[in-house]
């Protein structure tokens, strides 16, 4: 049986996109040590640059939350999960790409580490925008190889 062009260009941007967050991943965890002061000096300019308006006290507050939870261990921790999850997303892709039903389930579980495993590294407050962004994307993309399961072995 041949591969459906669809199926083959949802394999590509998966290869794609999931390679990114896995490499990413690898930054986060093999550079944990020294990102939370990265951030600290990122938030610092950005304080200075919001100045005293009504929306800086609103911000500070968020910034020092987030200055709170993005420790080395926290930042560690994300980067396993973001290697984690986008390799199983990688395997699930190669499966698909040879037409095998099992990829889309590994694919599946690997969209679920990546949405949920920032949630419990930082909690719901900071690991919820986290899950808006592979969650929307992993949504999107697990129906759309759903419509190709009739093409899978």
């Amino acid at each position: 049986m041949e591969r459906p062009t669809f199926l083959t260009v949802l394999c590509i941007l998966t290869f794609v996109g999931a390679s990114m967050f896995f490499f990413g991943g690898i930054q986060f965890y093999s550079n944990a040590d020294v990102m939370p002061d990265q951030f600290a000096e990122a938030f610092d300019q950005l304080e200075d640059q919001l100045g005293a308006s009504q929306d800086a006290e609103v911000t500070q507050e968020a910034f020092e939350k987030a200055e709170k939870s993005l420790t080395s261990d926290n930042l560690r921790n994300l980067g396993l999960t973001l290697i984690i999850g986008n390799l199983l997303a990688i395997i699930g892709a190669v499966l698909m790409w040879g037409l095998k039903k099992t990829g889309f389930y590994v694919y599946i579980v690997g969209a679920l580490v990546a949405c949920a495993g920032p949630i419990f590294v930082f909690g719901w407050e900071l690991g919820s925008g986290f899950l808006f962004l592979f969650g929307f994307f992993s949504i999107i993309f697990s129906v759309l190889f759903g419509t190709n399961l009739k093409y899978l072995r």
